[in-house]
């Protein structure tokens, strides 16, 4: 597919797709994009190449996993993105656009622009409200970068990007941005802190002096399981429509069910020897997420 140069007004969407269920997700994804931004193409990278035939707002580019989880592999998505256009928009495979999408120019902004952006101090304060051991990876999460950066600043100042959600434009700072996000990133998993990649954004773009914000992001309406479920406490949305759209994602993402409990477990085990396998490779081998 031709693809728009860098100019004031190119842009895309973008996501991360590896694995069939994801692949399918994509797809969906697209369709949904095709629907209600029939001019805005959808570039994806995935090592599922094949499903996309069919997409003709797709840009497919194959994709083999760097990091260990994969959430970091999202610099993957954004590096080769800002190569063809200036600004891409990154939305999370298990995302279902629901309305025509508008955007605003402060999406276009230089820098980064998140549709959340919480600080460091948000993230603890708030940090009620997610799992135990979750919210102790963050926290440790947070300590390992404040320590490898040597940050004096409070936690008032600095910043976590809502990762399922963000744009990023071209900027003075972008080649110091991506570059120190592709470091962070490493640190950060020889360390076996493997997501959470919104607070290595924050810190990246802190370093690099790139501009963070929040967009609006008002004009584009999306279902995302996760954090779309703020919705419902918000009286946005009740409960069965929460569940009518989430189906939609889960059909894809539940690749386990059905199967007998041997083979939950057999396909569990697997999961976790290649995810050891990986964390090994990044050990000795590293990575370079910009290549």
């Amino acid at each position: 597919m031709e693809t728009q140069s860098v100019n004031s007004k190119s842009y895309c969407f973008c996501t991360l797709a590896l694995g069939a269920p994801y692949g399918r997700l994509a797809v969906q994804l697209a369709s949904d994009l095709a629907g209600y931004s029939p001019h805005a193409q959808l570039l994806v990278l995935t090592d599922q190449c094949s499903l996309f035939t069919h997409s003709h707002n797709v840009l497919a580019i194959p994709h083999r996993q760097r990091s260990v989880a994969a959430y970091n592999d999202k610099l993957c998505v954004v590096n080769k993105a800002l190569k063809l256009f200036r600004t891409c928009i990154f939305l999370d495979a298990d995302t279902r656009i629901l309305a025509p999408v508008r955007l605003t120019d402060d999406v276009f902004e230089p820098g980064v622009k998140g549709r959340a952006v919480f600080s460091w101090q948000d993230l603890k304060d708030t940090g009620e409200a997610d799992a135990e051991r979750a919210k102790r990876r963050k926290n440790r999460m947070m300590s390992l970068l404040r320590n490898k950066l040597q940050l004096s600043q409070p936690d008032s100042e600095l910043v976590c990007v809502l990762e399922s959600l963000f744009s990023v434009t071209h900027c003075t700072q972008l080649s110091a941005f991506l570059s120190c996000w592709n470091q962070l990133a490493l640190y950060c998993e020889e360390h076996r802190m493997f997501a959470y990649e919104g607070v290595t954004i924050g810190a990246a773009a802190f370093v690099a002096r790139c501009p963070v914000a929040k967009a609006e992001f008002d004009g584009v309406k999306v279902f995302e399981p996760i954090a779309s479920w703020d919705s419902i406490a918000r009286g946005e949305m009740t409960h069965e429509e929460y569940e009518r759209w989430n189906v939609t994602i889960s059909r894809y993402k539940d690749a386990v069910t059905g199967q007998s409990a041997l083979g939950r477990g057999l396909t569990r085990s697997k999961r976790r020897v290649v995810k050891g396998v990986r964390f090994l490779k990044v050990r000795l081998c590293g990575f370079d997420l910009l290549k």
